[in-house]
């Protein structure tokens, strides 16, 4: 924005403004070597050296707006690229959710219709041979199991039945 070149004594020597905005650059007092940040600018001063002694000072201000439309830039370059990312990964969740999350809920619905019909003659429908395949085929073969033994109880319950029947006839002989 403006610098201003003093000599060892504090007088100006040589001032540039970049604009008439600057007027402030003149009435800036000489400090010790260093910077300042400020809002919308940053003041240096340095002192100049010439054979280890100090023959003037400069001051250079300069104004952040260059700074802040490149941050501006960055935050919106990162903005684009997260809402990007998060289309990418909706489309991601949708295609997954076709392959992972369907056959659990068809399995889950096959499990709720099995409690409240206990019908066990009801299979899960396996798409796959990877895990969820496996996990399909284990509930199958678990269902089969169940549905064997429930058969095998109800035959069981039957010839008990008959043979209750028998013995009491039996019984009924004898007395």
């Amino acid at each position: 924005t403006c610098a201003v070149l003093y000599d060892r004594n504090g007088n100006v020597l040589a001032q540039y403004s970049r604009d008439a905005s600057a007027k402030n650059c003149l009435q800036h007092k000489i400090a010790p070597d260093g910077y300042h940040l400020g809002i919308d600018h940053l003041d240096i001063h340095q002192r100049i050296h010439l054979d280890n002694e100090i023959i003037g000072t400069i001051y250079i201000q300069s104004g952040l707006d260059e700074l802040y439309h490149l941050i501006l830039w960055f935050l919106l370059t990162v903005v684009l690229v997260i809402l990007f990312s998060l289309a990418i990964a909706f489309v991601l969740m949708s295609r997954l959710q076709k392959i992972i999350t369907k056959p659990l809920s068809e399995m889950a619905e096959v499990m709720r219709m099995i409690s409240k019909e206990k019908n066990y003659s009801m299979r899960v429908d396996i798409q796959g041979q990877d895990e969820l395949g496996i996990l399909g085929e284990g509930f199958n073969d678990m269902l089969s199991q169940i549905q064997t033994r429930d058969t095998e109880l109800e035959l069981h319950r039957k010839n008990l039945k008959d043979l209750v029947i028998q013995r009491t006839e039996e019984l009924d002989r004898t007395n």
